[in-house]
């Protein structure tokens, strides 16, 4: 994919390659890097400590055995560099790429600068089923455009092809970010607040078997056979759990946006800016994000274990005890929806060794448990 974005070229701007020990890898030009930086989303701290230096201290020798620096002369694949410059009408614009999770649905991102500003930010790929996940995401950002959900989140700029004659996709969003924008890590009013919003302006009332929510239960029972069999049955025991909870009558769901983490939104002038809405779905139960949210801390960010995460679950409930209702039960449901989620886009490859798998399969027999006395 990275033939399609850059070309090494000694007349092209100067940028710094370097890379994590997660196999992320990100593309700087040096000019204006504290703006071109804000690509970069670290989590851990070694990892802001590098946001924050590596501006200044880029050309010190040892940082190529710290964290792999290289430099090299770029520029932007020239079809590509069209699009981009039609799409955000600025032919001026420096850019910087991340070249994506490695995952089944690694993607390159490239952020659009000019200056100090940040223009917008653009994803790419020529795979079918990440061209899928662009058009979902554009439908969702429009759809929650057309509720009233406007001021958070990214408007839809571009999502087509590069060129008529090339396989490339892109999606082109707006952003609000800045320099001065903020990620925090721990949950605050904001998000709350961000979260109420989308449901007032987004709930619906349906059959719980027409729901979305519905249809990822559906789809992890047609292949609960993927799972080893102690977990097959801790599974179907949750599900039933939930079916019963719902039973057939009619619920007011709303949308769900499936990734909300502190590196998919930051804060500006105090408003919070969600995006990355690719897993979005319109009819979940509601508020399901926050589990999500503390969920990922747990795991990614703070590396708990399975018991930790359950007491560090139980530790922040006080954040939205006004918010949700039966909140162990949503969180049972939360489990199951990610597991539906990982079957699919895993083709049901899970791994079972894999830590997270390790922590959902113990929490969900805790929540069952729970249930039972």
């Amino acid at each position: 994919m990275s033939k399609n974005i850059f070309e090494i070229n000694p007349k092209g701007e100067k940028f710094i390659r370097f890379s994590n020990t997660d196999g992320k890898s990100w593309m700087m030009p040096i000019k204006n890097m504290r703006t071109t930086m804000n690509l970069y989303q670290p989590s851990g701290i070694k990892g802001k400590l590098i946001k924050l230096l590596l501006p200044y201290i880029y050309w010190i020798p040892f940082l190529n055995k710290v964290i792999h620096v290289e430099f090299l002369n770029i520029v932007l694949n020239n079809r590509l560099y069209q699009r981009l410059k039609n799409a955000i009408n600025n032919k001026d614009f420096q850019f910087s790429i991340f070249l994506g999770t490695p995952s089944v649905y690694q993607k390159p991102t490239i952020q659009i600068t000019k200056e100090k500003n940040i223009l917008a930010y653009c994803k790419i790929s020529d795979r079918n089923d990440i061209i899928k996940l662009f058009s979902e995401e554009q439908k969702m950002l429009n759809y929650l455009n057309d509720c009233g959900v406007k001021k958070n989140i990214p408007q839809v700029i571009f999502c087509s092809k590069v060129a008529v004659s090339s396989n490339d996709y892109v999606f082109v969003q707006s952003t609000i970010k800045t320099n001065k924008s903020r990620v925090v890590h721990k949950w605050t009013d904001k998000h709350g607040v961000f979260l109420t919003q989308l449901y007032d302006k987004t709930k619906v009332l349906c059959s719980f078997n027409d729901t979305d929510f519905a249809k990822s239960l559906k789809l992890l029972e047609n292949n609960i056979n993927l799972l080893p069999k102690p977990d097959a049955e801790i599974i179907k025991t949750a599900i039933l759990s939930v079916r019963k909870y719902y039973g057939n009558k009619e619920v007011e769901f709303s949308v769900y946006h499936g990734d909300f983490t502190p590196w998919n939104m930051f804060l500006e002038k105090d408003e919070l800016f969600v995006f990355d809405f690719e897993y979005a779905k319109r009819t979940y139960p509601p508020f399901m994000d926050w589990f999500h949210y503390i969920t990922q801390i747990g795991i990614i960010e703070k590396q708990f274990n399975a018991e930790k995460l359950f007491q560090f679950y139980l530790n922040q409930q006080k954040t939205v005890s006004d918010s949700i209702e039966n909140i162990n039960s949503i969180y049972l449901q939360y489990l199951l929806s990610v597991f539906s989620l990982y079957i699919s886009i895993t083709d049901g490859k899970l791994s079972h060794s894999d830590r997270s798998y390790i922590c959902w399969i113990h929490i969900i027999k805790k929540l069952i448990n729970d249930k039972k006395t």
